[in-house]
């Protein structure tokens, strides 16, 4: 005689392949997620060194306050800050800094009198 077999619940197999499935979706999905919040980081940072270097030029352009080399610290990201005159009418600041992502960034501007 041929028995019934219970079929109201999942089977071992089932299960281990369905964490399985499940693990290996987390274990793509989170370096990825990680990554991508790294990289938002960097852009935010780099906003916030532009914004810093159009500050000081606007104010060295307009009230003639001088800018000098200085290591400068914006949100928790150290900036180290170099200035160059040229030609006695126009000045270069360049912002370095190593991102949150470990790469090394630099980020110029120029204004003229």
């Amino acid at each position: 005689m041929w028995r019934k077999f219970n079929s109201k619940g999942f089977t071992l197999i089932e299960v281990s392949i369905a964490l399985l499935v499940l693990f290996t979706a987390l274990s793509t999905f989170i370096p990825i997620g990680t990554s991508i919040y790294l990289e938002r980081i960097t852009i935010r940072e780099q906003y916030q060194a532009l914004e810093f270097l159009n500050e000081r030029l606007l104010a060295w352009r307009f009230d003639g306050i001088p800018t000098f080399d200085a290591e400068i610290l914006i949100n928790e990201t150290s900036y180290q800050l170099t200035s160059s005159y040229t030609d006695g009418s126009g000045l270069t600041l360049c912002l370095q800094w190593v991102g949150r992502n470990n790469r090394s960034y630099e980020q110029c501007a120029f204004a003229k009198r």
